[in-house]
């Protein structure tokens, strides 16, 4: 009887002290930390994130918290993109994301709500301002080609490339990000507020960015407008002309039908350097006109 009492009692201290492991392991594992924060923790409007309607925000693809890494139990978890994408993510936090402080969930294991977790703040920084750097390539439009005059004599356009716009946007964290147009197509265009009409000749545009503009100045003009050899369409003839004329005989410049025309100063319905070369001997003086 005694031995059976004394096996009793050491099973029941064996099972309390599997017990009272199990318990500590578990509460050990379940404790994740980060060893290292990402190098990146602010991401901008319009580059990384948008607004989708209102104040509701959806990320551009996930966002990229390289660099970290989390210490998991017994394992340390790095962060990591590749072809495949991310092997952690970071997930919005209940309510989903909004501008500025975000307290992002990074899973260790997967996205189940049984998986560990460790809390990252991520800041979604917002547009304050822009500034034209740069106006976009084409700013004299050319009637027939880029715009066509309505019944009582206004312009119709309804496209406009704006290609080779840049803009410095200042953001609510006061950086300064550059973006340009086709590589961020949110860039866009807008007639100013209140404009109901534009009359050709020298107008007024915006460059647009997540809500935020800046304007410019656009010439509607008339091919008639423009001489022989004016490439560039400034109302001047000069090396640069010639320059054109080189760059698209080689392939490295286009230019419009009503360039095209204009360039061809030997009307021989080619486009080469014997019509570069007139043109240099008109600025020179060796010839005294283009035709």
């Amino acid at each position: 009887m005694k031995n059976k009492r004394f096996f009793a009692a050491v099973s029941l201290l064996l099972s309390l002290i599997m017990v009272f492991g199990c318990f500590s392991a578990s509460a050990a594992a379940v404790t994740p930390t980060v060893k290292v924060k990402p190098a990146r923790t602010t991401f901008y409007q319009g580059i990384d994130w948008m607004y989708t309607s209102g104040t509701t925000i959806t990320t551009i693809g996930n966002l990229d918290i390289s660099g970290m890494v989390i210490t998991y139990g017994d394992r340390e978890i790095n962060y990591q993109t590749s072809m495949f994408g991310a092997n952690m993510y970071a997930k919005a936090p209940t309510g989903g994301w909004k501008a500025g402080v975000n307290q992002a969930k990074v899973y260790c294991t997967d996205f189940s709500s049984s998986s560990e977790y460790v809390t990252v703040s991520l800041t979604l920084a917002t547009v304050e301002s822009i500034k034209i750097r740069k106006t976009p390539d084409k700013t004299i439009l050319v009637e027939g080609e880029d715009w066509k005059r309505s019944v009582i004599n206004d312009v119709e356009m309804t496209k406009y490339d704006i290609t080779g716009a840049q803009l410095d946007v200042t953001y609510s964290d006061s950086a300064v990000k550059t973006v340009s147009y086709p590589e961020n197509s949110r860039v866009g265009w807008s007639v100013p507020d209140g404009v109901d009409s534009i009359k050709p000749g020298d107008a007024t545009l915006n460059l647009t960015f997540c809500g935020k503009s800046a304007p410019f100045t656009v010439s509607f003009v008339s091919g008639s407008s423009f001489a022989a050899g004016d490439v560039s369409l400034d109302n001047k003839i000069t090396s640069y002309d010639a320059l054109l004329i080189l760059r698209y005989s080689t392939g490295s410049a286009s230019l419009s039908d009503l360039q095209k025309s204009l360039a061809d100063v030997t009307s021989d319905k080619l486009i080469n350097s014997s019509d570069a070369l007139i043109i240099l001997q008109y600025i020179v003086g060796i010839r005294s006109s283009v035709k």
